[in-house]
């Protein structure tokens, strides 16, 4: 009887083991809008781009906070991106492992097309307008639920904008906070296609 028992208990054992090795894939295998969870974390899967996986961080990523206290709404100097290179990234470099994030340059383009704000180096980050609009299909409007900072400036000071940002919503809504205000952090970034994962 004990041998009985001993072979079933093997035979679960064996199909678990199954089980969980078909939950764990690359990142490459998933397609948009699919989550994952890796280090304790869910993420969503934006876009395959060449070996390189476009991701965002399944909710938010801290407690409220603002933009840049000083009220600038330049995303390379402000509060925002000082709390995304730091606090941020290394959660991600831990989870993923620092080699696997790349790097990428953004262009913090206005809303109405201004290219005031250049060109901004990072590893993770909010979304820009245009990728909000492009993967908002994505973002579950029940887990994001709150107003949230993209790293778009709304204008030029040269138009009468001085201190606002672009913030948007789970209703798909869209709006402008001043850099001093509230929001929250929802943080994106572009990792390996082969890292390893589990399918959510």
């Amino acid at each position: 009887m004990s041998n009985v028992l001993e072979i079933l208990k093997e035979a679960v054992r064996i199909l678990e083991a199954e089980k969980e090795s078909e939950k764990t894939v690359s990142v490459a295998d998933l397609k948009a809008g699919e989550i994952f969870s890796k280090g304790g974390r869910e993420f969503i899967v934006l876009n395959q781009e060449s070996g390189k996986t476009r991701i965002c961080l399944n909710g938010y990523h801290g407690e409220d906070m603002q933009f840049d206290a000083g009220n600038c709404p330049d995303y390379k100097s402000s509060d925002l991106k000082e709390y995304c290179d730091t606090e941020v990234y290394e959660e991600f470099a831990e989870i993923f492992g620092e080699d696997n994030i790349c790097d990428e340059e953004v262009l913090l383009i206005t809303m109405d097309g201004q290219k005031k704000y250049g060109i901004c180096n990072c590893r993770v980050r909010p979304l820009t307008f245009d990728e909000w609009r492009k993967y908002n299909q994505y973002l579950p409007k029940e887990v994001f639920d709150e107003w949230y900072w993209l790293c778009t400036p709304w204008s030029t000071p040269d138009r009468g904008w001085e201190h606002s940002v672009a913030v948007c919503n789970n209703a798909g809504n869209l709006g402008t906070n001043n850099a001093f205000g509230s929001g929250r952090c929802a943080p994106a970034c572009v990792i390996s296609s082969s890292v390893k994962v589990e399918r959510v």
